[in-house]
């Protein structure tokens, strides 16, 4: 889903100031509060904004399209100085091209030798929400999520190609470690060392600001989304908010094949 390579995307200095190109389960939520705190302006998270948010279809449109966002549109008109979290963690690239003054983030969950912690909670988190996916029949919310998942998320990962879904049993820790690896490697390759951040996770502020360049702020380090139950609640509290929509469409049918078995009787009677 990379941009043509002949229409390159548009360099602009835009609002955005840090791209986070973590892997999702590396303290996103977390360090888009951050972000914000110290940029002073809004952090644009995929999870909560988009994805699990009121920008899926946003996002949902371009994946059918085979597209990317306008960031543009989607960033710079609404003021965020930072984004990260999947879909976009997946094209730093293309956001480090569109932004060149931005800083790109990597935080590192794990040393190289063991990535058992982020792998247990990658596939904790897809546990979780693989529900979700199920309902996309009644849901247009699921179904936008679904194809963001498996057309801007699954063709990144090792083995795996747009339009499957990663199920608990199609994948192993060992693919996920890999898709990690491959995916910090790649962002280190390819970003020069004056425009990287590569932090630990859990570190606080001190190495983040040491690591961009800022000072030090005079309040508490947020924490947000602290477990895979944290991902389920945001596809959940979206589902939720589509019920209400789905019982009327059921009650509406049913009143409308009331009337029409009435109509029926009506014309039986008629007939004799």
């Amino acid at each position: 889903m990379d941009r043509d390579s002949e229409s390159p995307p548009a360099r602009r200095s835009g609002t955005v100031r840090v791209i986070n190109a973590s892997m999702p389960r590396t303290g996103t939520a977390s360090m888009a509060a951050a972000l914000a705190i110290l940029l002073d302006a809004p952090s644009y998270h995929c999870g909560t904004d988009g994805v699990g948010g009121d920008d899926a279809p946003i996002w949902a449109a371009a994946a059918r399209k085979g597209e990317l966002p306008d960031w543009s549109q989607l960033l710079d008109a609404r003021g965020y100085a930072s984004i990260g979290d999947a879909p976009a963690c997946f094209y730093w690239a293309d956001l480090a091209a569109t932004y060149p003054d931005a800083i790109v983030l990597l935080v590192e969950r794990g040393e190289p030798s063991n990535r058992s912690s982020w792998t247990a909670s990658f596939d904790a988190a897809l546990t979780a929400v693989a529900p979700f996916f199920r309902t996309r029949w009644r849901s247009r919310h699921a179904r936008d999520a679904y194809d963001i998942c498996t057309r801007m998320v699954t063709p990144h990962c090792p083995g795996k190609v747009a339009g499957a879904l990663l199920l608990p049993d199609s994948y192993s820790r060992e693919t996920l470690a890999t898709w990690y690896e491959r995916h910090y490697a790649a962002v280190r390759a390819a970003v020069p060392p004056e425009r990287l951040a590569v932090i630990d996770l859990g570190g606080g502020w001190e190495p983040l600001c040491a690591a961009l360049g800022l000072p030090v702020p005079d309040v508490a380090y947020p924490h947000k989304h602290v477990g895979a139950a944290d991902a389920k609640a945001i596809f959940d509290g979206a589902d939720a908010a589509m019920r209400p929509p789905v019982r009327l469409m059921v009650a509406a049918v049913v009143a409308a094949a009331a009337a029409a078995v009435g109509v029926w009787r009506a014309t039986q009677r008629l007939a004799t």
